[in-house]
């Protein structure tokens, strides 16, 4: 049993790997197709917030963290089949929530070594659980999908997956480098990795 669990999980990230490559070689091209000027000028405004080419990872499977820029590329959501989209950037709108094809969690966080999270977790997780189950996919992105984003979504993975910091944010960098919480949400993830496991 223990084998076949292994190979699976081998298979999981082999597979997750092999799309994480395709996603990034793909919107390099794809970001403002089968869109309408409209929506292309909207988007323009929107990307000074964040400047950024799409980006987004799977992590774990069927959670993905990215950017703005990605959660702003209907074709590019769709194509990766989300479902859910968490948006933890208080300056980055809901921007398809209109149109009702994705189900949207707004949590206001700044990118500040003195934000706390502790708040938002429960409510962080619940929507994570429902976005990542059910053949459901969830985004979690903020400005640049590096800091407060992939915050949420380690402490998911310590909480809900049983994981220590040290084991959630290897996974988390070997999918997406560019992962970097910051030193405050760091210190958080740490105390509730050592509150639930007694390590950090």
């Amino acid at each position: 049993m223990e084998n076949n669990d292994l190979n699976n999980n081998k298979q999981n990230e082999k597979e997750i790997n092999q799309k994480n490559k395709e996603s990034e070689e793909e919107n390099k091209d794809d970001y403002y197709s089968d869109l309408s000027e409209e929506e292309i000028n909207k988007i323009k405004n929107e990307l000074v917030y964040c400047g950024k080419n799409p980006s987004a990872n799977e992590i774990i499977p069927n959670i993905f963290v990215g950017n703005y820029a990605f959660a702003l590329s209907k074709k590019l959501l769709l194509k990766n089949k989300i479902t859910h989209i968490l948006n933890c950037a208080c300056l980055c709108s809901n921007f398809y929530e209109k149109e009702n094809i994705f189900k949207y969690l707004y949590i206001p966080l700044y990118d500040s070594p003195s934000q706390k999270l502790e708040k938002y977790i429960e409510q962080s997780n619940k929507f994570i659980e429902e976005g990542s189950s059910n053949n459901n996919k969830i985004l979690i992105h903020c400005g640049e999908g590096q800091s407060r984003s992939s915050s949420l979504c380690c402490m998911y993975m310590i909480i809900k997956k049983n994981m220590i910091y040290s084991d959630a944010i290897k996974i988390m960098k070997e999918k997406r480098p560019c992962v970097k919480p910051n030193e405050g949400f760091e210190a958080q993830l740490r105390q509730k990795s050592y509150e639930l496991h007694n390590i950090f």
